[in-house]
Parts: C-alpha cells; structure tokens; sequence
C-alpha cells in the first residue's frame, strides 16, 4: 500500500492547528503588527557591528532567542540572555547600535509557506525590523523583569551553567515592517508602546 506523502507545509499547518495559532493583526494596523511579530517570535536575527579583529566594523548577524514578556504579558521590549563571552556582547560593549530582525515565517503561516502560492518572500508574509541600542541588565529589578520574560518561554535557560551570562535589554528607536506590496512603512515608536495585545 503506498504511504502518504507528508510535506513540511502540512506539518506547520498542523502544528499551528494544535498551538492555535493567532491571526496577525491586518493590514493597515502596523503598530499591532509590530508588536505582534515581537511578541510571538522566540528568536530573531540581531545584527551588531563587529568588534572583532578580523570583522572590525562589519555587520555580523546572528541568530539568538528573545522574548518580550511571558506568553500573556507582552511588553514590546525585547530581552535576551547572553553568555559574556559571545560576540553580542563584546560588540555591543564597544558600539550598542543594533538591529533586530524577524519574520513572520517562524509561526507557520499559511502566507509564509513554500508553495506555488506562497514564499517567506511574499510580502504578505511579514518582516519587521527594530533598530536601537542594546544593553546589559545591570540592576536586581531590571534583571528579574528580564528573567521574567525569558525563562517561561525558554525554560532550559535556568539550567545554562557552562558560561557566564547577562541580559540584555534593547531600547528601541525606530521601527521599520513590511506587511504588504509597496516596501517597508515606518512605525511610530510611541505608537508601538500604546497597543495593547490582550
């Protein structure tokens, strides 16, 4: 008897039937859209200028996990949790201009998939970037709001004992999305910190 043949596309559908995947906000609502993206992503892609020797003054991505709140408190604030060894952190010690980027492919939309219809390209699949400063968490409070955020939505965090780690908290500055055809919109900061996702 011939087995079924089960595509990638189908086993993102089906997991987001099982998480209950949530609607992004339309068109039109970029704000909400924004913060969204930022609160359902558990990793992006953050770019800091290297301060490496051999990479000195270069763009260098590198794709790490955040979180800007607990799965029913998004603060629109992305935190992360780095060893102090990383090259995140060396970079932003001498330069802390980054950028964020995420995409809407990593929750198995259905706009996002590769089919004859749709592409983690298609506009219709979302793109954000954020652009500011990053920095280190330095106070108690500052850092059980950070914990907060990270260790619920990546629990294996409380066990990360192989190097010394800090948070990190990014002040935000501007923000570009690209939702639709037509490029990339700017996005109100203040705007971004008014939605209310509840």
């Amino acid at each position: 008897m011939a087995q079924p043949i089960v595509s990638f596309a189908h086993v993102l559908l089906l997991f987001c039937v099982i998480v209950q995947c949530v609607d992004p906000p339309p068109h039109g609502e970029l704000a909400k859209r924004a913060r969204y993206i930022v609160h359902k992503a558990d990793w992006c892609v953050i770019t800091t200028l290297s301060s490496s020797p051999a990479l000195l003054g270069q763009p260098f991505p590198n794709p790490t996990s955040m979180s800007d709140g607990p799965v029913d408190k998004s603060s629109g604030i992305p935190y992360m949790y780095q060893p102090t060894v990383s090259y995140i952190v060396q970079d932003i010690s001498q330069n802390s201009k980054v950028t964020l980027t995420f995409s809407e492919a990593q929750f198995g939309l259905k706009e996002c998939l590769l089919t004859k219809d749709s592409d983690p390209e298609w506009p219709m699949c979302a793109r954000l970037m954020l652009m500011g400063d990053m920095h280190l968490v330095k106070d108690a409070a500052g850092n059980a709001t950070a914990k907060a955020a990270l260790f619920p939505r990546h629990p294996s965090m409380s066990s990360w004992h192989f190097h010394q780690h800090t948070f990190l908290k990014m002040d935000i500055n501007q923000i570009l999305l690209l939702d639709y055809f037509g490029g990339y919109s700017n996005v109100s900061v203040a705007d971004y910190f008014k939605v209310n996702l509840d």
